[in-house]
Order: structure tokens, then C-alpha cells, then sequence
């Protein structure tokens, strides 16, 4: 067993697709794309996915081509373990079982005590959930009620969709959430010396497995993608623009990624359309230095404006190279020339906007015109989330003149508002699927919805038919 092979085993113990294997290790698509085949062809995994008419196919065996259509973001679908597979992954790991545990909040069933919640905790050993009781009582984010431990065993244990322990013991008891930590260090906290050491020293029996270690060789196949026989160049070169119109990004992609899309271009049309705007002036490179560890890339030396070759795109779609790519100014009068944005309508009211680095953790929301921050406010109840419900009389308003939109656009004027909020607790007030269910939408909130949805309709999506 090669590496590929393992992390490929080791995510899909989990149940996982291929693009974020390929997005997240340093591995091109061809050797994902052979280690998944063989894999597959040994009976070691199978995929799962949903057909268009929502129908969920189960246990097949995939060909090399859909895998990498897979790859391309043009087909989606989970790999999981078989029996086998999961026989093979417990070899590689020498995974002990005795030391793995499941610990599992359930939805609150006391309606009297609301306060109260319940948990679980099962694992195949009795010392283990013993151990791991006592560590739970003096845990730094919740209060456990004594006298509400209720012991019992199971037999068998159906640990995972693949895995099957012939017993196993299980804890229920109940707890409070707590909105402060404890802090294990106080000298008059109630907490015995010999209660501290079994509490605080889990770090022995948290890992159950080991990875296996694999000496790092050079890749055995070409680092080239198969280039279609028909492309839409502008297209491609627009949906790259639009990647990071906000902010410097990645061009790689994974199932997590925003603009539907863009997720579906090929590594090769991306690697086509990136080298176009380099060549035009369009887009620049951040390159990142190789880090020694897992901090990010933006813990290391960087090298602003590279004009990156094609084979340089590959090396980053491969995971060989770190690298941002930004819009150069003309890149941006590009954009704005194409997608003809209407600035007046422009509306921020997501926080993790990186166009907007933030010194603190207020919630702020932008716009151009304040009467459109004044009627999301109105609209509040509709369309805000609920853990950012603002408190009356909090409200503070900034005029911002000039306005730093992006890193690439300035307009003469805008407005930020800031504000408090109460914290919100979704166990407590989450609706049940049923409610939700049996919700029908006022005509207020269908007008805040149909509004909502104009307001962010503030450029023009172009046609490449």
C-alpha cells in the first residue's frame, strides 16, 4: 500500500470524496485518480451518489473515467469502505479498538429542566468508559450533574457503517452547559490531586491508531491534464475573475467551494483560463515559501506579483506550489467592464467577507446606501441569523469616506453598522424538522425574501452560450 492509497482508505473510513483528497494533499489528480481505480477495483471501497432525479445509488464500483469526471467537479459522489477495505485499513493503522470511544449529545427530552441536557458515552472497554466518565465531570465547558449516571452494556456493537464489536459499555448522564471554562489550575477549585490526574491526562487514550509512515518519492505519473476538445475560454477566464473579485484566493477546488460553476471546470480549463489572464495582465500570484508544519500559508515567506507560467498553474492545481492569485487593476476594469456591477446595491452583511478584515468580532454589515442596511434591519427577523439578532439601542452607524470595498476597488462613500447581540441557544430554540415542516411564509417575509434576493442581484450575470 502506497500513500495515495492510504489517505484515500483513511478518508473514506469516514465517507468522503476524491476532490478534497486531491485539494487538501499534495497529490495530482492522475495518482488519486490511479490509486482510486485500483482501490476500486479490488473491492477495498465504493462510491455512492445521487442521480438527477434524486435517487440514491449505492455500492458500485467505479471506472477510471468517472473517476476522473469526478475529479473535474462534474460528478459527485462519497467513497466508503467495505469489510475488506476496512480488514486492510486496521492493518495499516493497528487500530485497538479497547481505546476508542463515542461521545454523543441527544436532543433535550425534559421540557421541565431545560437546562439540562443529555449525553453518551459508549467504548468496548469498562475501564475506558470509567475513565472517561471521571474525565467528562470535570470538563471545561460543562457541569455534570452527579447522581444522573446510568450504566448499561451492548451486544453487539455496531460501531461504524463497516465495523462490528462483539460488546461494548455505555454511560447516560446529564449535564449543564457552561458559558465560562474552568480552569484546571485554580488552587481552590474543588478538584482533588488524584481526580485532576485521571481528569486532565487523556492524551494516551485519545489515539487509537497510528498512521503509518511512508517515504516521500517523486510522482510516478505525468503531472499534465487531458485538455478538452471544446472550450469556452471567456467563460472560464470569467469565472476565475469572479473567484476573487473579494479577496486574493486559491484556485483550486473542492465540494466546499462557493460558485457552483466554477466547482465544475476541469483542472485543465482552469489551468487554461489562469495562464490567458496572467498572459493579459489580469491576475497576479502570491507564492508562498514551503512551510515545515500546518500553520497556513500566510505564516511564510510570500512573493507578491508573479506572473506564474503553465507550468507553474499545475504545479499549484497539484498541490506542488502555494500560492493567491489577486485581480491587477486592469483585471478589475476587466471584471467591471463584463459583469457591469451596479456598486449602489452592493450589500455585505457576512462577516467572514475577507475583503474586511476585522480588529474585533462585532458583527458589521456594509453597504453603499444606508437605507439598504435600514431595511435588512427591518427585515431582521427574516433575515438575519438568529445568533445575530441585534440588540436595540447598540446600534452604532460609521460613514466611511472614502470606502475600501475590495483590495482592488474604492468608492467615494459608505456606510458600516455595528451592534451588540445576544448569545443564542440553538438547542433551545432550534425549530424541530416538524415545525419546520408546518412553517408557511407570512407575506412580510416573502417580501423580505424577494427583496433580499433583488439586492444581491448587484451584477450582471453574462451569457457564454
Amino acid at each position: 500500500m502506497n500513500e495515495v492509497e492510504f489517505l484515500i482508505l483513511d478518508s473514506a473510513f469516514r465517507r468522503a470524496n476524491l476532490q478534497d483528497i486531491a485539494f487538501g494533499w499534495t497529490f495530482s489528480h492522475a495518482e488519486i485518480a490511479r490509486a482510486a481505480h485500483g482501490l476500486f477495483e479490488n473491492g477495498d471501497i465504493l462510491a455512492e451518489f445521487d442521480t438527477k432525479e434524486g435517487k440514491k445509488v449505492q455500492d458500485v464500483t467505479l471506472t477510471m473515467s468517472l473517476i476522473q469526471v469526478h475529479l473535474d467537479g462534474n460528478f459527485h459522489f462519497v467513497c466508503y469502505l467495505t469489510p475488506q477495505g476496512g480488514a486492510k485499513w486496521e492493518a495499516a493503522t493497528h487500530a485497538d479498538w479497547n481505546r476508542y470511544y463515542q461521545w454523543f449529545p441527544h436532543r433535550r427530552d425534559n421540557s421541565q429542566t431545560p437546562e439540562l441536557r443529555t449525553a453518551e458515552i459508549i467504548c468496548a472497554d469498562r475501564k475506558l468508559l470509567e475513565r472517561r466518565t471521571r474525565i467528562a465531570k470535570h470538563s471545561q465547558t460543562m457541569q455534570f450533574v452527579a447522581g444522573t449516571e446510568v450504566f448499561s452494556s451492548v451486544e453487539p456493537w455496531q460501531v461504524n457503517y463497516w465495523k462490528t464489536l462483539p460488546k461494548a459499555y455505555k454511560v447516560r448522564y446529564q449535564y449543564r452547559q457552561l458559558k465560562g471554562t474552568v480552569d484546571p489550575n485554580v488552587v481552590d477549585q474543588p478538584i482533588s490531586t488524584g481526580e485532576k490526574a485521571n481528569a486532565w491526562s487523556s492524551s494516551e487514550i485519545d489515539t487509537w491508531y497510528t498512521e503509518p509512515l511512508f517515504s516521500e518519492t517523486e510522482p510516478k505519473f505525468p503531472r499534465h491534464y487531458p485538455i478538452p476538445k471544446k472550450i469556452n475560454l471567456k467563460q472560464i477566464e470569467y469565472l476565475i475573475l469572479r473567484k476573487v473579485i473579494f479577496g486574493l484566493a486559491d484556485l483550486r477546488m473542492n465540494r466546499y467551494s462557493f460558485d457552483t460553476n466554477y466547482q465544475e471546470l476541469s483542472h485543465g480549463e482552469i489551468a487554461i483560463g489562469a495562464d490567458s489572464l496572467f498572459q493579459k495582465g489580469y491576475i497576479r500570484a502570491k507564492v508562498f515559501a514551503e512551510g515545515s508544519d500546518d500553520r497556513g500559508i500566510h505564516y511564510y515567506e510570500e512573493t507578491p506579483d508573479v506572473v506564474l507560467t503553465m507550468a507553474g498553474i499545475q504545479d499549484h492545481l497539484d498541490c506542488y506550489l502555494s500560492a493567491l492569485y489577486y485581480l491587477t487593476p486592469e483585471g478589475g476594469e476587466h471584471w467591471e467592464a463584463i459583469a457591469r456591477p451596479d456598486w449602489n446595491k452592493l450589500l455585505i452583511d457576512d462577516l467572514n467577507t475577507i475583503c474586511f478584515p476585522q480588529s474585533d468580532k462585532e458583527p458589521g454589515i456594509f453597504a453603499t446606501k444606508r437605507e439598504n442596511i435600514e431595511q435588512l434591519l427591518a427585515y431582521g427577523e427574516y433575515l438575519l441569523e438568529d445568533d445575530r439578532q441585534p440588540i436595540p439601542g447598540t446600534e452604532v452607524w460609521e460613514v466611511l469616506e472614502p470606502w475600501q470595498v475590495t483590495y482592488w476597488k474604492t468608492l467615494p462613500r459608505g456606510y458600516r453598522l455595528r451592534y451588540q447581540y445576544e448569545e443564542f441557544d440553538y438547542q433551545l430554540q432550534t425549530k424541530s424538522d416538524e415545525e419546520f415542516d408546518k412553517h408557511v411564509s407570512s407575506e412580510t417575509e416573502i417580501q423580505a425574501r424577494e427583496w433580499y434576493e433583488n439586492i444581491n442581484k448587484w451584477y450582471y450575470q453574462p451569457s457564454f452560450d
